[in-house]
């Protein structure tokens, strides 16, 4: 897991695509979807309102690279081994579904940016004070890349 402001990217070069693709958007923020950037990673945009969150979720084939562009969020980080599977890993979405506590919470606001290998489970989304509609990318990197 990498936690970092988004002025700092560039130190990654893992991530180098990810800062030109932010770069080649000059501040404007897509439609909610996915954009493919290359054969090993595209971005989902999507929009929603935070809340108490849903179970932890991990992934197989791809690292996330999440940033908020606008609103705030919590998102809840822990290491897979401390958590408890409660779905089948399904491959066609590349996901997990778990159960933990005791994760840390990490905030996302626009400033920063959270990288999150395969052995991270993770819970976006969870509102920090209140309920808010949020704005974020996750980018998807095919694990290896």
């Amino acid at each position: 897991m990498i936690y970092d402001t988004l002025k700092n990217l560039s130190k990654y070069p893992s991530l180098v695509r990810v800062k030109k693709f932010l770069d080649k958007q000059n501040g404007t923020i897509l439609d909610d979807g996915k954009y493919e950037i290359d054969e090993n990673c595209y971005v989902a945009v999507s929009e929603y309102e935070t809340g108490a969150g849903k179970d932890f979720e991990a992934h197989r084939e791809y690292i996330d690279v999440q940033i908020v562009l606008r609103g705030r969020e919590y998102i809840f980080v822990q290491d897979i081994k401390q958590g408890i599977s409660t779905t089948e890993y399904d491959a066609q979405k590349d996901i997990i579904f778990y159960k933990s506590n005791d994760a840390k919470a990490y905030i996302l606001d626009g400033s920063n940016f959270l990288v999150l290998d395969v052995d991270d489970l993770h819970k976006p989304g969870v509102a920090i004070d209140e309920s808010m509609k949020v704005k974020k990318y996750v980018f998807k990197i095919k694990k290896g890349e």
